[in-house]
């Protein structure tokens, strides 16, 4: 057996340090925590991956890895690093400190020493598996988080971060951050898949064969899938953020002409999204930023918007391996964004080339007045990866008031956004996160029109 990390202690780091390494699923479940106190799970979490902090959420419970991530941080956001080992000539003041519950000693002189500090994406990523595990441990049966957890499905940088993107500012916080962030993508690539089961089944929706529903009748079926998805489109960033963004107190990060989500026509102007996708950071990727007063921060979540367009149309011919032309409408505003902490937006479209509204050329999606019932077939008409549209179905496996389930429909990095839809073509949810594993555990969802609707001045 291999020694174990010297910074995992007692049985629950054992069980950790076990758990580490392991396959999917890790079938043994963590030994009773209730002993441990905060500053060793704050330890533990520090040091363990994601693999092993999921499984450390369904045995923890939410609300001890929320308390235990919080011992991480300084008042500042800064790492609160381990303090090194006392040696058994001179005990650690902190150690005694902790172990006898006395007021806290005046702080030692600083080390001589510099410490390394924690990547930043590598802290990101913690946050938002301890998030995403507070919310699947209310949402979720256990089994399916044993086995996965809630993530954001936005594409993946992937190889695209070994080395720093070109264009990055040499002083900004995003050409400090790329070579970080670059191992915690890689490590996070396996915990993104999203595929329900060990293949691809989602087909191009020109090319689809009716076997995935939403009805009986393959037939109707491809006419279905032939009705609705020219309502469906891709959110891409624009090709000229190193225009935009030049000079010293800019950096256009890495994301120019990134095919990035989906999303649904819901009105002649309006396409319904998922909120994620004008998230500030997050998933390797880095977004346009400033620096103003000698300080760098991303652009706002409407400035990063109005850098996309979407796309209609982008997608196979029923033959041949070239795209159709895709015909492209600016995003001018984000109309709604996250309204009551919903993973949801809705942005307004300019006018296209021929200067008139999207909705003059394509059809509007319906919007569902309520969400589906359990076994309801749904249709998911997407643009997983980036890629040319394509098209999966499955039933509604379950659901609470603001998320919808299943593990049938395939999804990848891309998808976020995409329209679920009911057997009359209305849209019933939004996609966002994955969950699925390709053992055919898991779930994917999407945030339910209910809540939506509840949530919404425009819908």
């Amino acid at each position: 057996m291999a020694e174990r990390p010297p910074g995992l202690q007692g049985a629950l780091g054992v069980a950790v340090a076990d758990l580490a390494g392991c396959a999917r699923p890790c079938a043994p479940p963590l030994v009773e925590p209730a002993g441990v106190p905060t500053p060793s799970l704050a330890r533990i979490v520090a040091e363990a991956p994601p693999a092993a902090i999921v499984l450390m959420g369904e045995s923890l419970g939410s609300t001890r890895l929320f308390d235990a991530f919080s011992a991480l941080e300084g008042p500042e956001g800064e790492p609160i690093r381990p303090a090194p080992p006392p040696t058994a000539a001179a005990p650690s003041r902190a150690a005694a400190t902790r172990e006898t519950g006395a007021r806290r000693p005046a702080p030692l002189p600083p080390r001589k020493t510099r410490q390394r500090k924690e990547p930043v994406m590598s802290r990101i990523l913690r946050r938002r598996l301890v998030a995403a595990l507070a919310l699947a441990s209310v949402a979720a049966p256990a089994a399916s988080l044993a086995q996965s957890a809630l993530r954001p499905a936005l594409p993946r940088p992937g190889a695209a971060l070994v080395e720093a993107p070109v264009g990055l500012a040499a002083d900004s916080p995003a050409a400090a951050a790329a070579a970080a962030e670059t191992e915690a993508a890689r490590e996070a690539s396996a915990w993104l898949e999203s595929l329900c089961g060990p293949a691809d089944d989602t087909q191009h929706v020109e090319r689809y064969d009716g076997a995935a529903g939403p009805g009986a009748s393959p037939a109707g079926n491809v006419g279905f899938v032939a009705r609705h998805e020219p309502a469906v489109v891709q959110l891409q960033w624009n090709e000229d953020l190193h225009r935009i963004y030049a000079g010293p107190n800019a950096d256009p990060g890495n994301v120019t002409g990134q095919r990035w989500c989906s999303g649904a026509l819901i009105a002649p102007d309006l396409v319904l999204t998922a909120g994620h996708c004008f998230h500030r950071s997050g998933d390797g990727w880095i977004r346009p930023s400033v620096r103003v007063g000698g300080r760098w921060s991303v652009v706002s979540e409407a400035e990063l918007a109005s850098r996309m367009h979407v796309n209609f149309g982008y997608q196979l011919p029923p033959s041949g391996d070239a795209p159709r032309p895709a015909t492209a409408y600016p995003i001018a505003e984000l109309v709604e964004y996250q309204r009551d902490d919903l993973d949801y937006a809705i942005v307004r479209l300019g006018a296209g080339a021929d200067g008139r509204p999207a909705g003059d050329r394509f059809p509007v999606a319906a919007v569902a007045a309520g969400a589906p019932a359990l076994a309801t077939a749904l249709m998911l008409i997407q643009h997983p990866n980036g890629d040319p549209k394509k098209v999966h179905g499955g039933p509604l496996d379950f659901a609470n008031p603001a998320r919808l389930y299943y593990g049938s429909l395939d999804t990848m990095g891309g998808s976020s956004g995409a329209p679920l839809m009911n057997p009359a073509g209305e849209v019933v949810g939004v996609h966002t996160h994955g969950g699925c594993t390709r053992g055919g555990a898991g779930h994917n969802s999407a945030t339910s029109i209910d809540a939506i609707l509840a949530a919404s001045d425009i819908l």
